[in-house]
This record gives structure tokens, C-alpha cells and sequence, in this order.
């Protein structure tokens, strides 16, 4: 169906998502091989880079079943207690953070209740083997034939921001290189702040909410070229 400068014939298959669930939440191999079957059965599996080397890649999602660590005689705690990344053969866990350390707990002056606690919090994982670094900037990801080497990061201080609103973020010292084979990103669902963008620019999907959900990023698409639709039927005179 037309509707405006919106036509359905445009519509294409991309990246796909398949969800295989048990309603019940019991765990079976049968999900694992049903996922495996969705993956096979996609028409896009994950875009090839020009260096024939690299791409967006595809995979699965699953656990690590406490009992088969049990069967490889790999001393590990009580089921639920523990983590498995030193376990897997990984030699070192680094968790950088860009925000300062948190209060240790319980209360939080800066965060009374009845709001949430934003306090340090500490997890068995952590227990296990954890460089823990705080007020740290992300540069820059850093790689040799599509693998990854390192990040390029830089400790940093925040200062009052003069005009208020978000602190104003400062170097410290001179950026450093921390050798990685994996990150593992963690952000939240926070919104960008954008400039005063002028009539004709329009903006959609995360540039606009930020990290968010992507039926979000379909309505705020169909917003968009909505905006754009009223735009050129009744352009800003001159």
C-alpha cells in the first residue's frame, strides 16, 4: 500500500532474528539444534567485508549447562554462583567503566531513596578474577586482519559542566593500549544530545533515541519520512 513517499513494495528482507522459546522455560539440546536449523535457513547470515576476511558474522545464543563443566572434572561452585570466562581459557577479564566509581552501599548520597541505590556492586564473576577501572574513554578499537588487538582508551576526569546540564568530560595523563582478543559491550539505552539541525534534516532510529529497541527504530523510520512527506508538500518559504 502507497501512503506518501512510504511504499511497502520497498520493503526488503536484511539482517534476520529468529527466537526459538520453550514456554515452559525448561532447557533442552532441541532448542540449540531448532536455533541452529533458524540460522541455517536465513537468506543474510552477516554481511562480507572487501578484505574477504572480516564481517557482521552470525551466531547463537546459549549456556554453558552446569553439569557438562561437572563431566570435564572442572572444579566450579554451586550452580548459579559463578562465572565461566576463566574457565573458558581466557587469560585476563578487564571491566573498564566511563563514569567514576559508585558509593559502596548500602545508601547513596547522591541517590536517596526511594530512588534505585546506584551503589558498587560486586558479583561472583568479579570474585573470580576482575580488573575493575573507572572513569575510562573508549577511542578507538584496534585489529590486524579483521581480529581484534586492542582498545585504545583514555582515563579521564568530570568536571561541572559552567552552563550546567552533562559534566564536561576531561583528559587525564596520555591514552593507553589495552590488549584484547574480546569486548563484550554493555550500554545503556541513553539518548543522544543533538544539536539544533536545520528544516530539512531529518533523523531516525538510534542517531535519534540512542541504543534502543528496533520497533522503536521502525516507528521513529516511518515518523521520519512522514516529516519528510509534510516537508516537501509545504516547504519553509524562503
Amino acid at each position: 500500500m502507497v501512503n506518501g513517499l512510504y511504499n511497502a513494495d520497498y520493503e526488503h528482507d536484511a539482517c534476520g532474528v529468529g527466537m526459538v522459546v520453550n514456554i515452559h522455560g525448561n532447557k533442552s539440546h532441541e532448542l540449540v539444534d531448532n536455533a541452529l536449523k533458524v540460522l541455517e535457513n536465513m537468506r543474510h547470515r552477516g554481511a562480507e567485508g572487501a578484505d574477504n576476511k572480516s564481517g557482521d558474522g552470525a551466531g547463537i545464543m546459549l549456556q554453558i549447562p552446569h553439569e557438562f563443566l561437572l563431566l570435564q572434572g572442572i572444579p566450579v561452585p554451586e550452580k548459579g554462583k559463578y562465572g565461566t570466562a576463566h574457565r573458558q581459557g581466557c587469560r585476563s577479564v578487564t571491566q573498564i567503566e566511563i563514569m567514576p566509581k559508585p558509593p559502596v552501599g548500602p545508601d547513596d548520597p547522591n541517590n536517596p531513596w526511594p530512588n534505585f541505590p546506584r551503589t558498587f556492586k560486586t558479583t561472583s564473576s568479579h570474585e573470580e578474577g576482575c580488573t575493575r577501572r573507572w572513569n575510562i574513554n573508549t577511542l578507538e578499537f584496534l585489529g590486524k586482519d579483521g581480529r581484534l588487538t586492542g582498545v585504545r582508551v583514555q582515563e579521564i576526569a568530570w568536571k561541572p559542566n559552567p552552563d550546567g546540564g552533562r559534566p564536561i568530560m576531561e583528559p587525564v595523563g596520555r591514552p593507553e593500549v589495552i590488549k584484547c582478543e574480546l569486548v563484550l559491550l554493555a550500554m545503556g539505552f541513553l539518548k543522544p544530545q543533538l544539536p539544533q539541525f536545520a528544516p530539512n534534516v531529518f533523523i531516525a532510529g538510534d542517531a535519534a533515541t540512542g541504543a534502543s529497541l528496533v520497533v522503536r527504530a521502525m516507528s521513529g523510520g516511518r515518523k521520519a519520512a512522514e516529516e519528510v512527506e509534510r516537508y516537501f508538500r509545504n516547504p519553509p518559504q524562503a
